[in-house]
């Protein structure tokens, strides 16, 4: 498509369908309606126009005013379909496709996608070309005798094809209004030649009346079960990922937990070997850590180094950064100091939070340190200077965090608080964490599963165990501070827990082991004998495995272990979490039928912005997602191997790398 070269006027071109009855009496027959069949064969019309997949918006008529159509609006999208696919298997998968959107609700029609392409063009130039307007039936509005309709045409901003249909009841009138200098020269007369003669040769063809049942006639030919099987992937794909579910977002995802500071300031928050703290004490501390980050110049996004000692200081300095408007970057004490030194450099970090003796590598000289546990910065003397306003929303980054680098060179994944919203909202509404809860942390800041256990549960208001650095060594330790505590909920990956298992078998029916309830596994495989042995003791206990990727927010996909099947290979992946979709896609991004293998994508609202400081490399792996909501949906291409199970849940067909 060619770049615009200024102000130009539409051209229309137009054709009269006389067979519109013949035209719905084969949508009829094939179980779509009039609209589907437009959509269907426009997006085969336009296909020889494009080397790759395309998608585009769709603006339908929903409301009940047909004279004021715009007005009443909802738009959607429809994906281009594979080359060589028919009509009829095209029309279905835009019907069921349309059918479940409208079921969601749209955005706000054109009013929508103008706002979307006014927004986009603050950065870049950017535009909606090619649009398809579903059908304005007046049928029920006819002219007065001896009038006729005068010439019409559409004009919409940033639109360069637009693809319109009135239907009177008698006769489709069928038009294109484009731009015609962006294109080619004689392309859209040859698209549009296409457009009108596969619509006549579809009102053309005969066939059994529609069944009263509503059953589709069978289609006869050799591509049968080919288009039969590329519609019974689309609809996979569709049924798996049918995880649209609304959740709060409102600010920084750190106003959770303050709001349970507020309301049970006396509760306990924290818990480690040597005392606990209040959720009041915990807020008083982090606001004045807060406090002096953003007298040292610390706001929105800014980058802040935790480098601290298991315990107390961990929470302080996450909800510090998080209530100055930073991002945290966890830098592990007992890091190497050139890995150290790389990961503050490539993030920017000028300021790094301690505890005393600070870390095990030396700071560099242009890095600011703040001691959190210093008398002079959260001494008990010092009075609560409150909670700080805030001064970032649901979009900006909560932390940056290093991958393990096992397959190349450590990323740094920039993830903000809008997807841990989504996570937590979905934690709390599928296994009711709350004040009842105590959860085991056992994690480095640096490993995200430490997320859930500060962030998500401290949010809910439960309490945290935090083992120190010998309880992290020790299972005996660990399995004592597990029991002494009464430890609902275990989060770790699973050599983690099956280090343990030996010694659990000694304190079958001990106190504290008819208190744990969720185990949470992720990060690696789950030996298939691990579950029953964790329920051998733990008799309550719920298990679940959860995986996805540093770039899907912690957890995206998740799988309740029950009976665990003998033929089974490895526990399987799961479904999507709320809001998340899970592809398994081929080489043409189309979707893989069940139980074949293809490439693993992850989109939805529990993706992360991208790697820091690598724009190429976010473009490469964070890319154009085609069965998303609107041009900015994006998708992670993870680099796995999986398939679809029948029922929608996926798993890996081989050995891969493990989930998480």
């Amino acid at each position: 498509m060619r770049a615009p070269r200024g102000p130009a006027r539409p051209r229309r071109r137009e054709h009269l369908l006389t067979e519109r009855a013949a035209l719905v009496a084969w949508a009829e027959r094939h179980g779509v309606d009039l609209d589907a069949t437009l959509l269907a064969v426009y997006t085969l019309a336009l296909g020889p126009l494009y080397e790759e997949p395309f998608a585009l918006p769709v603006v339908r008529f929903t409301g009940p005013d047909a004279q004021r159509p715009a007005e009443c609006g909802e738009l959607t999208w429809a994906r281009s379909p594979a080359p060589g696919t028919d009509p009829a298997t095209a029309a279905r998968a835009h019907h069921e496709q349309l059918a479940a959107d409208l079921a969601r609700g749209g955005g706000g029609g054109l009013a929508e996608m103008r706002s979307l392409a006014v927004r986009r063009r603050r950065t870049a130039d950017f535009a909606h070309p090619v649009v398809y307007t579903s059908v304005l039936d007046v049928s029920a509005r006819p002219l007065p005798p001896g009038v006729r309709p005068g010439p019409a045409g559409t004009a919409t901003p940033d639109v360069t094809l637009d693809c319109v249909t009135v239907d009177d009841g008698e006769t489709l009138h069928l038009a294109w209004d484009a731009l015609d200098e962006r294109f080619d020269d004689g392309v859209l007369d040859e698209a549009f030649e296409r457009y009108t003669g596969l619509l006549t040769a579809l009102a053309a063809e005969t066939g059994p009346e529609p069944e009263e049942s509503g059953t589709e006639a069978e289609d006869d030919g050799p591509t049968t079960d080919a288009t039969r099987a590329h519609s019974d992937a689309h609809r996979l794909l569709r049924t798996a990922n049918d995880t649209a579910r609304a959740y709060a977002a409102d600010g920084p995802v750190h106003l959770l937990f303050e709001e349970r500071a507020r309301s049970r300031p006396e509760a306990i928050a924290l818990r480690w070997r040597e005392g606990v703290m209040t959720y009041g004490e915990l807020n008083r501390r982090a606001n004045l850590v807060a406090r002096r980050l953003r007298r040292t110049g610390v706001g929105a996004g800014t980058s802040v180094g935790i480098s601290v000692r298991r315990g107390p200081a961990m929470a302080v300095a996450v909800f510090a950064v998080l209530k100055a408007g930073g991002a945290y970057v966890p830098v592990d004490p007992s890091l190497p100091s050139a890995r150290a030194r790389a990961m503050l450099a490539d993030t920017a970090t000028a300021h790094l939070l301690v505890t005393d003796g600070g870390p095990g590598w030396p700071i560099p000289d242009d890095v600011g340190v703040l001691d959190v546990d210093a008398p002079g910065t959260t001494g008990a003397d010092l009075p609560d200077p409150g909670n700080p306003a805030p001064v970032t929303g649901p979009d900006a980054v909560a932390y940056r965090v290093f991958t393990s680098g096992s397959t190349g060179r450590p990323k740094c994944v920039v993830v903000a608080h809008r997807s841990l919203h989504n996570l937590f909202a979905w934690c709390r509404r599928t296994f009711g964490f709350g004040p009842e809860d105590t959860g085991l942390c056992v994690t480095s800041l640096g490993f995200d599963l430490s997320v859930f256990d500060i962030l998500g549960l401290l949010g809910s208001g439960a309490g945290l165990y935090l083992a120190d650095e010998a309880e992290q060594r020790d299972p005996e330790l660990l399995v004592e501070a597990m029991l002494r505590e009464r430890v609902t909920f275990w989060n770790s990956a699973p050599t983690t827990l099956a280090r343990l298992v030996p010694l659990l078998r000694e304190h079958r029916g001990e106190p504290g082991t008819d208190a744990l309830r969720l185990v949470f596994l992720s990060g690696d495989w789950i030996p298939l004998s691990l579950p029953d042995d964790v329920r051998e003791v733990f008799a309550g206990a719920r298990i679940t495995g959860l995986g996805g990727a540093t770039e899907a927010t912690v957890w995206s996909n998740w799988f309740p272990v029950a009976t665990v099947d003998p033929e089974w290979r490895s526990i399987p992946y799961g479904r999507p979490i709320d809001n998340a979709r899970y592809y398994v896609l081929d080489e043409r991004l189309e979707p893989c039928p069940a139980g074949a293998e293809g490439d693993l994508y992850i989109g939805g609202d529990c993706l992360a912005l991208g790697y820091h400081g690598q724009p190429e490399l976010t473009r490469e792996r964070f890319v154009p997602d085609p069965f998303g909501d609107g041009p900015d949906a994006r998708m992670y291409a993870t680099g796995d191997r999986a398939a679809f199970r029948p029922d929608g849940v996926h798993g890996v067909p081989g050995p891969q790398r493990p989930p998480g």
